[in-house]
């Protein structure tokens, strides 16, 4: 009887079904749309898009002093709720008025050139060893492209 039971036609797979997981409330919230959900100045500052958006400004403003930037940024918006991306816009928007209101210039980007160091060192030449090669040439262009 008990073959029977197991035998009937259909498999043993169909019959015992494998529970799924669900998520609990907290998990689901990370996952579900964590971009629209409006979040205090202080949560902000915990999220990773902060800290992106922290290398850009470093990079675009790299003489900016950034926890100063942001202590003002924090007051001004304590106790308001943004989206993640909100806060991002603004506290980018934030550093660079900030930086040209302080007269800090953003920086320029490094263009590869056969005898810049990146190159040189790429190729373990120095100075003395700088040519204008093919080899150089190539590799300062390729350079240039990945950073746009």
């Amino acid at each position: 009887m008990a073959n029977a039971w197991q035998t009937d036609g259909k498999s043993m797979a169909n019959s015992c079904p494998v529970p799924v997981p669900v998520p609990d409330k907290k998990e689901k919230e990370e996952y579900s749309s964590s971009f629209s959900k409006e979040i205090g100045v202080s949560d902000f500052e915990l999220v990773r898009e902060k800290a992106h958006a922290n290398a850009d400004i470093i990079r675009n403003y790299p003489k900016l002093d950034l926890s100063d930037a942001w202590n003002a940024f924090n007051s001004r918006h304590y106790g308001e709720t943004h989206t993640v991306n909100d806060w991002t816009r603004l506290w980018k928007g934030w550093c660079q008025r900030r930086a040209n209101m302080s007269g800090i210039p953003p920086s320029k980007r490094h263009v590869h050139t056969w005898k810049c160091r990146h190159v040189l060192e790429a190729l373990g030449r120095d100075e003395e060893t700088a040519q204008a090669d093919e080899k150089a040439c190539e590799l300062a262009e390729k350079l240039n492209k990945e950073k746009s």
